[in-house]
């Protein structure tokens, strides 16, 4: 489904104006972590990054809970899926109103999850600046 030109400029006034900040604090919460000896190496990135830029939203959700499976980086991974469990259930419609009233259950489910694949795009990318991951 694809978005308005109109969504497509909140989700980039939301990223530069909510998520990079989240993304700033996310990582400093995972520096002061006890539990986290460090982050993510590049190769993790690196998988996350592919994820995010070519897949669908459930595809980028069943990677992460995978991640946090294997307890690969369980603590960073799980405190992505928080977030953006967060953003989908209550920000997503309410804070950012970013969805339209589609006639239809299936059509705007299928809105909420191309909304969802963008800004989880944004929110990671932020988080790769933040940590210095290059």
């Amino acid at each position: 489904m694809a978005l308005t030109n109109e969504q497509r400029k909140k989700i980039y006034l939301v990223s530069d104006a909510v998520l990079y900040p989240e993304a700033e604090k996310l990582i400093r919460e995972l520096i002061e972590d006890d539990e986290v000896r460090e982050l993510p190496k590049k190769s993790q990135i690196m998988g996350l990054l592919n994820i995010i830029k070519s897949a669908k939203y459930d595809d980028v959700l069943d990677f992460i809970n995978r991640q946090i499976t294997r307890n690969v980086d369980e603590v960073f991974y799980a405190k992505i899926l928080q977030e953006l469990r967060k953003m989908h259930r209550t920000r997503l419609q309410d804070e950012f109103q970013l969805v339209n009233s589609r006639p239809t259950k299936r059509e705007e489910d299928a809105e909420k999850k191309e909304l969802m694949l963008q800004l989880t795009r944004e929110f990671i990318q932020h988080i790769i600046a933040e940590a210095g991951i290059q």
